[in-house]
């Protein structure tokens, strides 16, 4: 599926959750975690962020990157900041997927499915987004009723707060015992 992209959006400065991009599960970031999961699937992967370290990061993984500009680096609706960094892929890609840091327990097996159809991963805000790129350009994440499916998540935690964050190490910590 080379046609497929997924897009990572990192901030450096989140406000409930200093450095969330940092915080560690199982021995890995939030951020190493998307990004393992997103470039078992795909060659295509994207970061996009205003934080020079956050890039740093991304490119010593190996995955492509997209510096935001000033106003994109603040509080703004994700689609803004997907169709942003659509401007900066290649022509082919047909699909994109916008991933989310934020739920370490997204499935592989949940993105291959969101590559083939218009579709989010369903937590109590999406861990993941898969429209066309014309959809992304055209609307968004906007008036999607009748035109996304959902995928069900068997767990989830969306980490914005700490106590989302321990919730997270608690539930891992469960299922080692």
């Amino acid at each position: 599926m080379n046609n497929v992209a997924i897009i990572i959006p990192v901030k450096d400065d989140s406000k409930r959750l200093p450095n969330k991009w940092k915080l560690q599960i199982s021995g890995y970031s939030l951020f190493e975690i998307a990004i393992n999961k997103a470039r078992s699937i795909s060659k295509n992967v994207y970061v996009t962020s205003s934080s020079y370290a956050v890039l740093q990061e991304a490119e010593k993984m190996g995955v492509k990157t997209i510096k935001r500009p000033q106003g994109l680096d603040k509080e703004v609706p994700l689609e803004t900041v997907v169709q942003h960094a659509i401007a900066y892929l290649p022509a082919e890609i047909d699909r994109v997927i916008l991933m989310q840091i934020t739920n370490p327990f997204t499935d592989v097996t949940d993105l291959v499915l969101a590559m083939k159809s218009n579709c989010m991963g369903v937590t109590h805000n999406g861990s993941f987004y898969s429209q066309t790129k014309q959809e992304w350009l055209e609307s968004g994440m906007k008036n999607k009723q009748g035109r996304m499916g959902y995928i069900f998540m068997d767990k989830s935690v969306d980490i914005d707060t700490p106590d989302d964050y321990n919730k997270a190490v608690r539930i891992l910590s469960d299922e080692k015992n």
